[in-house]
């Protein structure tokens, strides 16, 4: 046998590299995804008991809803953070990447099933959309559940181990925010040179669909908590 015939095909190294303990970076990634799907899907069957025992009969919860529906649900409840009174309708908006126009449309669909209008203490002319109190109830129920999850897997792995996990999940988050603000430079970049060049005969700019505010959506992809986006298929 000669020192070809030795040499493993591309499709066999894969295999003697886990043979030998060492998976590649795609095994390991695969099998990284897989877990971490597992540990989702187990935390969102835990929490959705949970819901299922005290959410009221006929009260709405995100998985009740249209995708968008619930996209503009999660922002209401993260911009709340900051704002507890509530959210302006323009605000909302620019966070969830659509007109001011398809914003109103899709909070009369939910307005006394999910959200509530205010008027605003400070300013009576301002008008404020917030979570209902049912609704509200429901993302306190999911995190509680969740942090009981985490709490009991903490207590079984040791604190050292809980820490670890802590450190590996913060510095995949960060790397994904940085890969995440590249992708909204180079949108960004292209949209202004679309509206740049691409001018119809009338002279208006044209603005091509999907371009308008690009960085709406990415905001409420980095700042959804797993409470909130366990709830996406």
């Amino acid at each position: 046998m000669n020192s070809l015939d030795a040499q493993p095909s591309e499709a066999e190294a894969p295999e003697m590299l886990e043979a030998n303990n060492q998976p590649s970076i795609e095994v390991t990634s695969d099998s990284i995804w897989r877990l971490t799907e597992e540990v989702l899907l187990s935390l969102r069957a835990q929490a959705t008991n949970q819901l299922r025992k005290q959410k009221r009969a006929g009260g709405l919860w995100l998985d009740d809803v249209t995708r968008a529906q619930a996209r503009t649900i999660i922002a209401v409840r993260q911009l709340s953070e900051t704002s507890p009174e509530g959210v302006t309708l323009k605000k909302l908006a620019d966070t969830t990447g659509v007109t001011a126009a398809a914003a109103s449309v899709m909070v009369d669909l939910l307005v006394k099933k999910m959200l509530k209008r205010t008027r605003s203490k400070s300013d009576r002319r301002s008008v404020l959309i917030r979570l209902d109190q049912d609704t509200a109830t429901l993302f306190e129920i999911t995190e509680q559940s969740l942090r009981q999850s985490v709490t009991s897997i903490g207590e079984e792995l040791g604190p050292e181990k809980l820490r670890e996990w802590h450190e590996i999940l913060g510095r995949f988050s960060n790397s994904r925010r940085m890969i995440r603000g590249m992708h909204r430079q180079r949108r960004s970049f292209r949209t202004r040179r679309t509206r740049m060049m691409g001018r119809r005969p009338s002279g208006r700019t044209y603005i091509p669909p999907g371009s308008v505010r690009p960085s709406g959506a990415s905001f409420l992809q980095a700042r959804s908590p797993i409470s909130q986006a366990l709830f996406f298929e």
